[in-house]
């Protein structure tokens, strides 16, 4: 796929998703009613709610994990073994994956929690399971979106966990 076609294809993509914001007030308002709950204040709950309801909403399926880091307290991942953006990319498959990542820190920063979103490759390890992905191209990696949250967001959620 030469340059020009996958700027092409992620600019298209980028078109798609503009509406992302239209989408997501019905969504948070739908998983609001069925959980009786108010809007989202803690860093693991609006985590899981994009790794599992935003996600499934954009892709049709949740994410495949999301993990805190144990290295550092201000980061958190989440995994799509297949990430459906960069599937039939055969070249610079991340950049496919950061218009991924754009689209969470967007969430992000619309629910009141500034972090910084990033996209990596890591190689899938042996023996981890791919099951569910028939019919789509095998890659020999998996995503990883990487949130850095800003400290004020660290500290708001120490706050309420008192």
């Amino acid at each position: 796929m030469t340059i020009f076609r996958l700027t092409t294809v992620v600019a298209t993509l980028k078109m798609e998703f503009i509406n992302i914001g239209n989408h997501l007030t019905p969504l948070t308002s739908q998983t609001v009613h069925k959980s009786k709950t108010k809007r989202e204040t803690r860093i693991m709950a609006i985590l899981q709610f994009i790794s599992s309801a935003v996600w499934k909403s954009l892709f049709g399926r949740p994410a495949d994990s999301l993990e805190k880091s144990i290295d550092h307290a201000d980061e958190y991942m989440i995994f799509d073994c297949n990430p459906i953006t960069s599937n039939f990319v055969s070249v610079h498959q991340s950049s496919a994956d950061a218009y991924i990542s754009g689209i969470i820190a967007g969430v992000l920063e619309g629910a009141g929690f500034s972090a910084r979103v990033s996209a990596h490759t890591v190689d899938v390890e042996e023996g981890e399971s791919r099951n569910g992905y028939i019919g789509l191209p095998s890659r020999k990696d998996k995503a990883v979106f990487l949130v850095k949250f800003a400290e004020k967001v660290l500290q708001r959620d120490t706050a309420l966990e008192r």
